[in-house]
């Protein structure tokens, strides 16, 4: 049973592994996960860098009665 047991495990073992491989035919080639990190990063860095335009959409506070 031993021996059954292990013929049966290598050919499901051979039908994952060429599964896998005709998947991996079909696959989109991408950027790698280090130029896509190093992309990101850039891209946060430029938004830190922007000016930031303080308080845009809020009135200025001159002659506000309860101002203190």
């Amino acid at each position: 049973m031993h021996r059954y047991t292990l013929v049966v495990v290598n050919e499901q073992l051979e039908t994952l592994r060429a599964e896998a491989a005709a998947r991996r035919s079909f696959r989109v080639e991408r950027p790698s996960l280090r130029s896509r990190f190093a992309e990101a990063t850039a891209s946060i860095r430029t938004a830190f860098a922007a000016p930031v335009d303080p308080a845009p959409g809020l009135p200025s506070l001159s002659g506000y009665p309860y101002r203190g």
